[in-house]
């Protein structure tokens, strides 16, 4: 879960770093080039949206399960 948690951290600064500017460049060759990049520029928006809804969710469940865990863990220890 940990893992899990580092895995996803990163996510809350690099997905706008890095789709932003992908769906800018996107739309900007689809203004002046072939219509064919506005399916580009779909694409990392939708990404963008996915990831921007996904990823405050999984670093709250994942830090909810790890609370968890660690509240069992020491109820154990008290049992023993």
């Amino acid at each position: 879960m940990e893992h899990h948690q580092r895995q996803y951290r990163p996510l809350r600064w690099a997905a706008p770093l890095l789709y932003l500017p992908m769906t800018a460049l996107a739309i900007w060759l689809a203004v002046t080039g072939q219509p064919l990049f506005w399916v580009g520029a779909v694409f990392f928006l939708a990404v963008f949206v996915v990831t921007a809804v996904t990823t405050p969710r999984v670093l709250r469940n994942t830090e909810t399960i790890l609370t968890e865990l660690d509240r069992r863990q020491s109820e154990q220890q008290t049992v023993q």
